[in-house]
């Protein structure tokens, strides 16, 4: 993926009216205080977005225009966000009856961001969070117009990610042909309880971050080290310039203590041992890379399907 805020799909309000699921009230350095706000997504896709209009780029004292990301604020901020995106997700997993690793927290990072303040996403799975906007809404439940809003939503999402696979493509090719040495980031590493580089074997652009503890189980404190370890591995060692996390890692077992960076693919190949390079490269050009890392749920979810499954 290129670093540009071009990668994200920016809110469109004709898709579904602005309908609020809660809030929160976060502590800023100083005593001062920023409302936050959990949306349901206005794009057709299952997403709660956590939004924070007061933190934007000029007020976090960078020039305009500028998006900002959670690498712009203290370390204690992220913390708190995301500690509420976590809190937030467990509680609508146990309203769902669902496994509480069926969320991810995802947080745009760098160059990755779309919005002009604060933001990040709390990702369901799609009949779920369908049924429960639904309820929202005040409505009998998904109808025809939901359901060729997430039609068109899913033709247009293939579409760019078609595109913008087939722009990385010269880019990974010859990041998959050089012969430099992968840097040497084992002193970084040790903060953590394990390493994985893309650990699903399907050429995702993803590293895996294994932590001691469970989410659940981490304090305000430990979710700062915690992130403070990882910015530092990302941003500084690595020097990536966008990326995102997800918070559990989708797709494996131990989600409950494991993270997942998603890189730029051309920056994630050159990480890789020189002789494993080319295998991965052949599997990254392989369907969408990036669904298989975040575990994008692509369900059409027609009418008839909707139906059925509230009929089970």
């Amino acid at each position: 993926m290129a670093h540009t805020a071009r990668r994200q799909f920016e809110s469109r309000p004709e898709d579904y009216p602005e309908i609020i699921h809660s809030k929160a009230v976060l502590t800023l350095d100083g005593g001062r205080t920023a409302d936050i706000l959990f949306k349901f997504d206005r794009q057709p896709r299952p997403h709660l977005i956590l939004t924070c209009s007061s933190l934007t780029g000029r007020s976090l004292g960078f020039p305009s225009p500028y998006r900002p990301s959670y690498w712009d604020l203290p370390i204690a901020t992220q913390a708190s966000l995301l500690g509420m995106q976590l809190e937030l997700g467990h509680k609508v997993m146990q309203q769902l009856k669902l496994p509480e690793s069926a969320f991810t927290a995802a947080i745009h990072l760098g160059t990755w961001v779309s919005s002009w303040s604060i933001h990040s996403h709390i990702m369901l799975p799609a009949e779920p969070y369908f049924g429960m906007l639904a309820e929202y809404q005040r409505k009998p439940s998904w109808d025809e117009s939901d359901s060729k809003r997430r039609t068109v939503y899913l033709q247009k999402l293939h579409r760019e990610r078609t595109k913008y696979h087939a722009e990385d493509l010269p880019k990974v090719v010859q990041a998959a042909a050089e012969i430099a040495a992968p840097p040497d980031i084992g002193d970084v590493t040790q903060s953590f309880a394990g390493v994985a580089f893309d650990s699903l074997n399907e050429g995702t652009p993803a590293i895996d971050i294994r932590f001691s503890k469970s989410f659940r189980e981490m304090t305000h404190e430990t979710l700062s080290q915690a992130l403070h370890d990882l910015n530092e591995l990302v941003k500084v060692r690595l020097g990536m310039k966008a990326c995102f996390y997800l918070f559990p890692a989708p797709g494996i077992s131990a989600a409950d203590t494991t993270m997942r960076v998603v890189c730029p693919p051309e920056v994630f190949v050159s990480l890789l041992p020189v002789e494993q390079r080319a295998t991965w490269a052949e599997k990254w050009h392989q369907g969408d890379p990036i669904q298989r890392a975040c575990g994008d749920d692509w369900t059409q979810l027609s009418l008839a399907q909707h139906r059925s499954a509230n009929a089970s």
